[in-house]
């Protein structure tokens, strides 16, 4: 089975998986192996789940998959240690697979919780404006600490796109790599805005609330929040990141 190692396009300059905006500096150059499993376990879990929640793919949906992508190797003081490749699962609905997503991540944390304004019915929850909901399962390369500014805080409204801010692949994420949210704590590993989901403020009738993930440490729980963010001086856009799906080129086809 043909892999190609993929090099990434960042702001029109090729570079070996450097995200030029992250500024994590980790000595410990196995933190990639410490917090994400292997696609093929990724795989593994979602055959599982398909058969105990009746998800409905079949083994042609599995096929299509393919091979996913070889990411390249962490060296010493790497800033793409958070870069993973992630089994994206699109079920039926925006909605089934919101709840579905969450559900599979809640069993592998001692504690959950979501926040009771974060509902997910269809006048509730939505994908930001021109991202199209498609019933399958996708290999996607996802950047967990992308945007990521400890200085200066980055709003998620700045910096979302239609072509680059995941969704459920952020929850998938959650429900794959327990290990990775863990060790959320908002300095080392930041916790993360969910940049393709739009949430329905009420009281302004306005869709301007965004999800977010985190972990409460001295709790070890994981939280699912949602929240309306003030354009300056939100001391919590400096603890979050906004995820990003990478683009990548693939040398073997030139």
């Amino acid at each position: 089975m043909h892999k190609t190692v993929l090099f990434l396009l960042i702001d029109g300059n090729l570079q070996l998986g450097v995200n030029a905006i992250m500024k994590i500096r980790r000595n410990d150059i196995s933190a990639r192996s410490e917090f994400f499993i292997s696609p093929e376990e990724q795989m593994r879990l979602v055959r599982k789940w398909n058969l105990e929640r009746g998800w409905g793919f079949i083994e042609e949906d599995f096929v299509k998959l393919g091979s996913p992508t070889i990411l390249p190797p962490v060296t010493q003081n790497s800033y793409y240690f958070l870069m993973t490749v992630v089994l994206e699962v699109s079920l039926r609905t925006v909605q089934q697979t919101f709840d579905e997503a969450w559900n599979c991540t809640v069993v592998n944390y001692k504690s959950a919780h979501r926040w009771p304004q974060l509902l997910s019915d269809e006048g509730s929850l939505r994908l930001l404006p021109g991202i199209k909901h498609e019933y399958g399962l996708r290999w996607r390369v996802i950047d967990l600490a992308a945007n990521w500014d400890q200085i200066n805080g980055v709003h998620p409204k700045t910096v979302r796109s239609v072509e680059h801010s995941p969704a459920h692949a952020v929850l998938w994420a959650a429900a794959f790599f327990p290990k990775w949210v863990e060790a959320m704590n908002g300095f080392q590993v930041p916790y993360v805005w969910i940049p393709g989901y739009e949430s329905y403020e009420p009281v302004n009738k306005t869709w301007s609330r965004i999800p977010s993930l985190g972990m409460i440490q001295k709790d070890q729980q994981i939280r699912l929040g949602v929240r309306r963010v003030s354009d300056h001086g939100d001391v919590g856009l400096l603890k979050k990141a906004v995820p990003t799906f990478e683009e990548l080129i693939d040398f073997g086809a030139w």
